[in-house]
């Protein structure tokens, strides 16, 4: 069942008349009675706190309110939002869902004041405290609350500076949440020896399902922990799992192959697996048919490798997204990934920027376009695409009707590349955002573009960053853009516009309502 949700963006005076003690009224904030109706029919409430407003004790002296709330302090939303909230008093924390104080560097302290609120929450079932800089300490303290949150279902705890002795004291409560499916200690300097604790200790936990360790430094004998103590385990059913950015080398690629269960999402971005851990991870996956998102980037695959990972790929079928980026592609591997690319019906996110992928390999990707039947995010930028490449991409791009997103940037593209590509844009009916920087573009070039810029009715962002617009482009664009009514996000830096064509957009500019960026 659907229940209706009250959302609060202002607290007003005759709610808080109605329902908090009268020495705790906001002054100047209006009320209206329709809100407080909604409130009493409501069963969910989401608590969004403003800069520079106090929050009142919550709802547990609603005696009309039956319901659940969620509260959500935005980044640097206050000054001290955690004094807020222990100002507020400890009434209503029982009906608290979930906390989000992510980007308020709280600090050690802070995790200290919350403490006693936090123990009230006996609903509590999201935890986000993301860049909080809580310190070790910080998670000691915090680890001493685990036990109580008996309904805690999400941890979030991204870049925190906890370190292994704070994943230590984390991971003694850590098995107490029975519930506990989503964990992310992303970005929090953890080592070998931390993961040697937390494999050990969470080998027998049968609800996490979703692990995040990215930004690390596990290396590979914190892989191979992790590996023999924690993904070897028959409780294990987790369905995804990030180690991006861990310095993991084909050593710890090899031990992980071994013993991961059958994932839906790897990302295993910018490590150092190479062509050896390719394969070895290929042979994995191979055996894994429910997998939708692969992140293989920046990992020195080669040829050799990428070739591996593709060969695979029709035993995918369930693949929905595909981030091979920053690898040595070439033309080869192109025309391999593009044969392959009919037995990937469900693929509609694919990156492969920074691969060196030329005219020709641009020419077999082309080719396979009309089999992307679902696809709806490309990226290719940091390529040698050039002129010749972006010709025969463009005369099948219009074959994927569902494509939102085209990022072509640094391609070196020219004038005469993107008249081609102008004149297939407005056949590409789904298009929302669309990425040229970079591409050696002048006032002719511009020319084209503006020319069907009225005719892409969804294109919300364009970016032509980086290249040779001058003057008299702007004044081109100046024309079209009244035109394009759902536009919001223009990017024309690092061009020499000169002053004369900034103040002829400027003009234009501010009387495009949606135009905000």
């Amino acid at each position: 069942m659907i229940f209706p949700s009250t959302r609060w963006t202002d607290l007003d005076s005759e709610l808080l008349v109605s329902f908090w003690p009268p020495n705790r009224i906001i002054a100047g904030l209006l009320v209206s009675k329709k809100i407080h109706q909604a409130l009493l029919s409501s069963r969910h409430v989401v608590l969004r706190m403003r800069r520079g407003v106090d929050i009142p004790p919550l709802p547990s002296s609603f005696t009309q309110f039956r319901g659940t709330c969620d509260i959500v302090a935005p980044r640097c939303a206050f000054c001290s939002p955690v004094s807020a909230l222990a100002d507020a008093g400890r009434q209503g924390w029982n009906l608290v869902k979930s906390l989000d104080l992510e980007g308020n560097y709280i600090g050690t302290t802070g995790v200290k004041d919350l403490a006693c609120l936090l123990a009230s929450c006996v609903f509590l079932e999201v935890l986000n405290f993301n860049e909080n800089a809580i310190g070790s300490a910080g998670a000691k303290t915090l680890s001493e609350m685990l036990p109580k949150l008996s309904r805690l279902n999400e941890l979030r705890m991204q870049s925190n500076y906890i370190h292994d002795e704070g994943l230590i004291h984390l991971t003694n409560t850590l098995a107490c949440c029975q519930r506990l499916s989503l964990l992310d200690l992303a970005d929090n300097d953890l080592g070998p020896v931390g993961m040697e604790f937390f494999s050990n200790k969470l080998a027998d936990t049968r609800s996490l399902l979703h692990l995040n360790l990215s930004y690390n430094a596990i290396g590979d004998e914190g892989a191979t922990m992790l590996a023999v103590n924690l993904f070897a385990s028959s409780s294990l059913a987790m369905k995804s799992l990030s180690l991006r950015g861990n310095g993991i080398t084909s050593d710890g690629a090899a031990k992980l192959a071994a013993a991961l269960p059958p994932l839906f999402k790897l990302d295993l971005g910018k490590n150092e697996i190479g062509a050896e851990g390719a394969g070895l991870i290929a042979s994995s996956i191979r055996m894994w048919p429910s997998i939708s998102s692969l992140d293989l980037s920046a990992n020195s695959l080669g040829e050799e490798g990428l070739s591996l990972i593709v060969s695979v790929l029709p035993q995918c079928s369930q693949l929905q997204e595909l981030d091979l980026s920053s690898n040595c592609f070439g033309d080869h591997t192109a025309s391999l990934f593009a044969s392959v690319i009919p037995h990937c019906a469900c693929l509609s996110k694919v990156s492969l920027a920074n691969t060196f992928i030329g005219s020709e390999g641009t020419g077999f990707l082309a080719s396979s376009l009309p089999h992307y039947s679902v696809l709806r995010e490309l990226r290719l930028n940091d390529n040698q695409i050039g002129c010749e490449g972006i010709y025969l991409l463009a005369s099948t791009l219009p074959q994927c009707p569902r494509l939102v997103s085209l990022d072509l940037s640094k391609n070196q593209i020219g004038d005469d590349g993107i008249a081609r590509l102008s004149s297939s844009l407005p056949w590409c009916i789904s298009l929302e955002t669309i990425a040229l920087g970079g591409n050696e573009i002048s006032d002719e070039g511009t020319g084209f573009l503006s020319a069907v810029l009225a005719s892409c009715p969804r294109l919300q962002s364009l970016s032509l960053d980086s290249n040779q617009i001058q003057e008299e482009g702007c004044s081109l664009l100046a024309v079209c853009l009244p035109s394009c009514s759902n536009l919001h996000t223009l990017n024309l830096s690092s061009n020499d516009l000169e002053s004369n064509g900034v103040i002829v957009l400027a003009d234009v500019l501010s009387k495009c309502e949606r135009l905000t960026h």
